[in-house]
This record gives structure tokens, C-alpha cells and sequence, in this order.
């Protein structure tokens, strides 16, 4: 049970977004449906929409460039450039655990594959500007969004903290959250009337901009919660489907299903 993000579209928090520049943990449950051929395609973005796009971001990108494939992270601010990481490749088609950690104050960390295959970048955070929003699928900036990424969404889970290595084992797979201290929230994208909705109850709702359709694919060897619907749909629209994401990033390869 899953949604698929349409053409130019991705799903947003805007209000109180937790703080880009202290600890803090994002796992996705993701599938690169479309392989990115002319720009960087996002998957997560942190960033200020007050500023030119990508200039004030802790982001997790797929490279169009090389073949196959490979996932890029990186943190940047105005005060000090760019030191982008990451090589691992990725897959059209394959589910993937995106996990955006920061791991220092200057530094983000991806994982691709296991926890042991990890990409660091680093930056100069000092006279960043405060986040604004959270996105995944594309990165928003003074000039709207842009690089966007066509993929599946299943489910997304936010700490305040950075999880251990054993305590990532446990979440990845387990839609609902194992470790409830310092949880920011957590979202299943299935097709009820919740699918934006954060369910621990914190209020941080993702509103969809642009379209998205329901699927029954899903990563395989995830424990979904019970009783969700299966029916097919669409939904379409900007802000008003909100009934209702850079440190380390990383892609641990989920299975498919």
C-alpha cells in the first residue's frame, strides 16, 4: 500500500519543522520509479524557501549521470559552498530505506545497501538560514520547486535524535515506530483518508502538491499496521489535500514486493 507521486509532484511540511541543524533521523520506505536523466532528482530536502534553491538544504538526491546510477547527499549553506557525498548505486524499480541522519553539526550521512556502506557530507553550517519546510520529491527554493523525483511513497518516520545502528534494524521493518522518544512523527501512504496524516498524533500533516496514486505495491518484509483499504485512486491537487521531507542520508535496500 503505497502512493505514487505524479509528474512535478511532492508532499511538504511547513509548519514547525524540526531543526535542520541539530540531531536528528528521517527512514523512508522509497522506490525509484523513474531513473533521472537530465538533473538531480530528490528524494528528501531541508531546506528554507526564502533562499535560491539548494543554497540553504540538507538534501538526498539520485545523480542522472553516471550509469548506473548513484544516490548523492549533501549539505550546503551560503556562508560555505558545497561537499557533496555518495556513490552507491541505485536501482530503477527497487525499494530502497532512505535514512537522512546528522551525525555533527556540520555533517550529514547516507547509508546505501547496509549500515556499514555510509557517505558523510560536511559544510560549514554558520550563518544558515532556519528551515522552513520539509519535502519529499523535491527541493523548494525562493523560485518554487524544482528537481524532482517520480517514485512510490510507503511510509516515512522522523526522530529528533540519531538513532543507533540496531535501533535503525528494528524500524526498517516495522511501519509504526519501535523507538517513541523524541519521535517528530511517522506517515503511512496508503489509501485512506490519513494517508498525509501524521499518526503520532504531533500534527505534522504533509499537504500533496500536484497528483498522486494509490498502488498495492510495497516493500517486501514490512509489517504494515492493520485494517487499510485497497481500493485504487487518485488524488490530485495542491495545498488542499492536507487532511492530513541536509545531514546523513541513506538508501538500505528494502526488497521489493
Amino acid at each position: 500500500m503505497s502512493q505514487i507521486l505524479g509528474s512535478n509532484s511532492y508532499i511538504k511540511i511547513t509548519s514547525s519543522v524540526f531543526d535542520y541543524n541539530a540531531a536528528y533521523t528521517v527512514l523512508l520506505h522509497y522506490r525509484v520509479d523513474t531513473a533521472p536523466t537530465g538533473d538531480y532528482a530528490t528524494v528528501i530536502s531541508i531546506s528554507n524557501d526564502g533562499e535560491a534553491a539548494l543554497s540553504d538544504t540538507d538534501i538526498y538526491q539520485i545523480n542522472p549521470f553516471p550509469s548506473p546510477k548513484v544516490h548523492r547527499i549533501n549539505v550546503k549553506s551560503n556562508s560555505s559552498g558545497s561537499t557533496p557525498g555518495g556513490s552507491a548505486a541505485v536501482t530503477a524499480t527497487t525499494w530502497y530505506n532512505p535514512i537522512l541522519i546528522r551525525t555533527a553539526s556540520n555533517a550529514i550521512r547516507g547509508y546505501l545497501g547496509s549500515a556499514t556502506e555510509t557517505s558523510t557530507a560536511t559544510n560549514n553550517m554558520s550563518g544558515r538560514s532556519a528551515q522552513t519546510n520539509f519535502v519529499l520529491g523535491a527541493v523548494l527554493g525562493s523560485g518554487g520547486a524544482s528537481q524532482y523525483t517520480v517514485g512510490t511513497l510507503h511510509s516515512c518516520k522522523i526522530w529528533t535524535t540519531n538513532l543507533t545502528t540496531t535501533e535503525l534494524d528494528d524500524e526498517k521493518v516495522q511501519v509504526e515506530p519501535v523507538k517513541t522518544t523524541n519521535l517528530y512523527g511517522w506517515w503511512f501512504f496508503d489509501n485512506s483518508s490519513d494517508k498525509w496524516v501524521d499518526r503520532s498524533g504531533n500534527g505534522h500533516n504533509f499537504t500533496l502538491v500536484g497528483t498522486s496514486t494509490y498502488t498495492s505495491d510495497k516493500p517486501s518484509g514490512v509489517t504494515e499496521p492493520a485494517g487499510n483499504q485497497s481500493i485504487s485512486v487518485s488524488d490530485s491537487g495542491g495545498a488542499s489535500d492536507a487532511t492530513g521531507i541536509s545531514a546523513g542520508l541513506a538508501l538500505v535496500e528494502s526488497g521489493s514486493g
